[in-house]
């Protein structure tokens, strides 16, 4: 692969977002990364429960496919977003998606997306 210097024209590649208050929490680095990538496909894809929360439908060996990360390792990567509350797993009939819902702080002055 070829690189390039940034100038002030450069066009520069679709990029994600990455809320600043992970920095402040004790999470490792993958999972403020997959806490990022769920966010990221929530917002593409914009789908809603009942209630009007956002959600994404996700299969564990899809994610760790795209991720380059073991089945093993997502689980263990969502479990520890669970426990912080990041993160909600809704999960359905054997073979359908999980539902993942994210959580932001309360005290967050993120914007409403």
């Amino acid at each position: 692969m070829e690189f390039k210097s940034l100038t002030e024209n450069t066009a520069l590649p679709d990029c994600g977002i990455f809320p600043k208050f992970l920095n402040h929490l004790n999470l490792s680095d993958a999972a403020k990364l997959l806490y990022c990538y769920y966010l990221n496909r929530t917002i593409e894809q914009t789908i809603t429960d009942q209630a009007r929360r956002l959600y994404i439908s996700d299969y564990v060996k899809e994610t760790a496919e795209l991720m380059c990360k073991s089945t093993s390792t997502i689980k263990r990567l969502t479990k520890e977003l669970e426990d912080c509350g990041l993160l909600r797993r809704s999960r359905q009939r054997i073979g359908k998606p999980a539902c993942v819902y994210l959580n932001l702080p309360a005290h967050s002055e993120t914007p409403v997306i």
